[in-house]
């Protein structure tokens, strides 16, 4: 058996692999909260955010997360936040 390799978001995957923003996405969906939000920051890096409340306004409570290093490139700068 061999797997086909597919590109997804710029970034070569297998077709058993899900990037790492599927995951989170599948994971806020079963725990009921709001979808992540990605936002660019410095040097091409995307910073993650996981809203607290499902009203869609920013809260104190929203969990924020940034790569501390340069993404490898610019298409798979999302998936390395």
């Amino acid at each position: 058996l061999v797997d086909k390799i597919e590109e997804r978001a710029g970034v070569s995957v297998s077709a058993a692999q899900r990037l790492p923003s599927a995951l989170l996405s599948e994971w806020c969906k079963k725990a009921g909260r709001p979808p992540p939000k990605y936002r660019p920051c410095s040097g091409g890096r995307f910073r993650c955010i996981l809203p607290d409340s499902k009203k869609g306004e920013s809260s104190d409570k929203d969990l924020s997360y940034a790569p501390a290093g340069a993404p490898g490139s610019a298409a798979g700068a999302r998936e390395e936040s």
